[in-house]
């Protein structure tokens, strides 16, 4: 588990914060399980990449009723289901409140970011505070501004801060954004490192793709990657997947990752350049 003077714990429904904020118009990716069965090859490229704020905020309008994915530095907690999330060129600079409609509490890093994912709605103190008992006077700032109802959040470290302290992530579900460095297997990579270049003397971070192993990934994508942290044990992951990997494939993984940090990916989605 995340240290606990590290973090903030919200129950259902919160917001959010951020100097650096990236939003997808996108649904919801279901994960996917591994299979054997044919299926049309995707390509990360061709589904809709995470926005920059300076591109949606010329498009707020469009937002509402649309579900997106915004990731970005936690802020202010409001109360116990929401907290703000805000940027300069985000929706004209205003604040963004995210409301923790996902049923279940998480920690939040003080200082670190999050994702989210849901639907916008235009802010009302009526409703919210009926819909969601809201725990705080929402009259106060937050008008009619776009509002992020959340179904699902993750914490959303770097990759050196897994790689670097992975006993603090180890079962835990996140999603971790970066370059794609290296890959194995082929028409699609069956692993694959996330560059880490945040961290100083940190290494970088070993993503298994059990989503879709016919995808098709290139060093030097840019990708949000959500899954949980784990030690690899390679007889632990081929109990627990219905693994299609070679024995070659096998034994190289063995060999180079066994006991080190790994995110099984459940959603690979591209994000867009810095």
């Amino acid at each position: 588990m995340l240290k606990k003077n590290l973090l903030k714990t919200l129950s259902p429904n919160r917001s959010f914060r951020t100097g650096a904020i990236a939003l997808a118009l996108m649904g919801l990716l279901l994960p996917a399980c591994t299979t054997t069965e044919e299926t049309d090859t995707p390509d990360v490229t061709s589904q809709e990449a995470v926005k920059e704020p300076e591109t949606v905020a010329e498009n707020a309008d469009e937002l509402f009723g649309q579900t997106i994915t915004a990731r970005g530095e936690v802020g202010e907690v409001v109360d116990n289901i929401s907290f703000t999330l805000a940027d300069d060129d985000f929706f004209g600079g205003e604040e963004i409140l995210i409301v923790n409609a996902s049923g279940e509490p998480i920690e939040l890093p003080e200082d670190g970011e999050v994702l989210v994912k849901g639907e916008v709605r235009k802010f009302n103190a009526f409703d919210f505070e009926g819909e969601f008992d809201l725990d705080w006077d929402p009259t106060d700032d937050y008008g009619e501004q776009p509002t992020i109802v959340a179904e699902y959040i993750a914490i959303s470290p770097d990759a050196g801060e897994v790689t670097g302290n992975p006993t603090d992530y180890y079962g835990q579900t996140v999603a971790v954004g970066g370059e794609i460095e290296e890959m194995e297997g082929t028409d699609g990579a069956i692993a694959f490192k996330l560059d880490e270049d945040q961290v100083a003397g940190a290494g970088d971070l070993i993503v298994l793709n059990l989503t879709d192993p016919t995808a098709t990934y290139e060093p030097g994508d840019e990708v949000v990657v959500t899954g949980q942290v784990r030690s690899f044990v390679l007889a632990e992951v081929e109990k627990e997947y219905d693994l299609t990997w070679d024995l070659d494939v096998k034994e190289s993984l063995e060999t180079e990752y066994t006991n080190k940090p790994v995110l099984i990916a459940t959603e690979i989605v591209p994000q867009a350049d810095q």
